[in-house]
């Protein structure tokens, strides 16, 4: 449980990705994850995507992330998406794997791979997971934390048709592009800087607050408050290994 980094992913065939920034976050029930190419583009002064080239488009369309409900079933680990950036389809995420100190080492079962994954957090890091409440935006939205960081994930977009990939669905044209990339996926660090984004799919978030507004939590409500650049939410506490009431000094940034 906890922050994993990927270090990099292998192949049967010899291809091996040692750059792409990867990083999951896990809880006991719930998870999210979050992987941007180094290739991908950041336009200077963009504020949505309608600001990029064309030319930078099947990069942007290139990052992945997901989230949803984690289970383990003898020596399967199966992550059931509920969000995910790219377009449904594909064969189920179900992996085995084995922990080696801070390593981790994920072999997959219906495709081949391997990821190394070296943990971030400290064993028995304080774990909570939030759910966007509906009225907020206009899709569902999962928020985990592993101790002071964090993975924010919201649908904003309608739901994606199946398609082999985004790219192929970007290049079929026919719709605004942020009905196509307008996911959000943030990945960041909670306390001084307050909800800094240090990576995400809405490049013009990083280096900013998620809740530059304010933060707030109601321990008797469970409830996370959090206003930003992108609008105000809340989220719902949905699960957590330490006290409600004492998450809210390390929420609060």
């Amino acid at each position: 449980m906890g922050l994993w980094r990927r270090r990099e992913i292998s192949f049967p065939d010899g291809r091996r990705d040692t750059t792409t920034r990867v990083y999951w976050l896990q809880t006991q029930a719930l998870f999210a994850d979050l992987r941007v190419p180094a290739d991908r583009p950041v336009a200077a002064g963009a504020r949505s995507f309608a600001d990029y080239p064309a030319e930078d488009l099947p990069r942007l369309a290139r990052m992945q992330g997901f989230a949803g409900r984690f289970e383990v079933e003898g020596e399967t680990c199966r992550w059931l998406r509920e969000l995910d950036f790219q377009p449904p389809g594909g064969p189920p995420d179900e992996a085995q794997f084995r922990i080696d100190g801070d390593i981790l080492v994920e072999t997959g079962i219906h495709a081949a791979y391997e990821e190394i994954w070296q943990r971030e957090t400290p064993p028995g890091a304080d774990l909570a997971a939030f759910r966007l409440l509906p009225d907020d935006a206009g899709g569902p939205g999962m928020l985990v934390v592993a101790g002071d960081h964090f993975i924010a994930v919201e649908e904003r977009r309608p739901l994606l048709p199946a398609a082999s990939s985004l790219a192929d669905l970007i290049a079929a044209g026919g719709a605004d592009l942020d009905e196509r990339l307008g996911m959000l996926i943030a990945y960041g660090r909670i306390g001084a800087a307050r909800w800094r984004v240090d990576l995400a799919t809405w490049p013009w978030l990083e280096g900013r607050s998620l809740a530059a507004g304010g933060a707030r939590f109601e321990p008797s409500r469970g409830l996370l408050h959090l206003t930003g650049s992108n609008g105000r939410r809340r989220w719902q506490l949905v699960e957590a290994s330490c006290a409600a009431a004492g998450l809210g000094a390390r929420l609060a940034g």
